[in-house]
């Protein structure tokens, strides 16, 4: 089970939300307070991050260290500023191998994504799901791991969509709808903490099929941040902005509004 974080508001330094918190993910990554399966998440330390100023596509830093061992990317975080940054310390669950395309966010064309769960015997799951998948969206898959499933059907969802009613959160609903059926044909669950962005959105649920929610919060008010809108699966401090994400709930958060809370069942 991953932890990740995640900010969506005006420029910030990486290191305010990756490293800059008394329980910031490189202490999640130790010493995790609320996970409901393992202990440790030092399979791997990602981040994704925004400069559209430059390029639509997000950059992507991602190694197997654990984030406490990394030496190269505290002066990466010192020295980058962006609008919206999701970054994700790994818990490498079997039966998905440790290898560096496993490690969150995933990223493809202009989206960052990041799962923290998984779908309860994967392996028996696997086959039938992907073969569900058309061509293009099975070749995007890029390791085993259900994660990498997850974002080529949300993938293809959004190539479903046309005009008004292409959006991140109708595509992310419409995946949800489409694994669900599948799961309920073999009465296996899933929980599914999702983010995803597209640079100027960021949409995140707290949602099981048939089993159990991780943990997840946001802040919108914290004083260190001039109104963005903080994402984590555990609390960063102990600021009382902290709200849980109710379960079975969409968060989405747009540049300059207030977020957005909706129910998914």
């Amino acid at each position: 089970m991953c932890r990740i974080a995640a900010y969506i508001g005006e420029g910030t330094k990486i290191e305010n939300i990756v490293y800059n918190f008394p329980h910031n993910l490189e202490v999640q990554s130790y010493a995790p307070k609320e996970l409901i399966a393992g202990n440790v998440n030092l399979d791997g330390f990602g981040c994704g991050w925004y400069n559209r100023k430059v390029e639509p596509q997000p950059a992507k830093y991602a190694t197997l260290l654990p984030l406490w061992a990394d030496y190269n990317f505290p002066t990466i975080a010192r020295a980058t500023t962006s609008d919206v940054i999701f970054a994700a310390v790994r818990n490498a669950t079997p039966p998905f191998p440790n290898e560096l395309s496993s490690v969150q966010p995933l990223t493809l064309e202009n989206y960052l994504f990041v799962h923290n769960g998984s779908i309860s015997e994967y392996e028996k799951s696997r086959r039938k799901l992907e073969n569900d998948l058309p061509d293009k969206y099975f070749n995007m898959i890029g390791n085993r791991s259900d994660s990498a499933l997850l974002f080529a059907a949300f993938m293809w969802q959004l190539s479903e969509l046309e005009g008004e009613g292409r959006s991140i959160s109708t595509a992310l609903r419409n995946t949800l709808d489409w694994l669900g059926a599948h799961l309920s044909e073999s009465d296996r669950s899933a929980n599914l903490n999702i983010g995803i962005s597209d640079g100027v959105e960021a949409v995140f649920i707290r949602h099981e099929i048939g089993g159990e929610c991780n943990s997840l919060y946001y802040n919108s008010s914290h004083k260190t941040l001039g109104g963005g809108t903080l994402v984590a699966s555990e609390a960063l401090d102990e600021d009382a902005g902290w709200t849980v994400v109710p379960e079975n709930t969409m968060l989405q958060i747009k540049l300059g509004e207030k977020p957005k809370l909706s129910n998914l069942k």
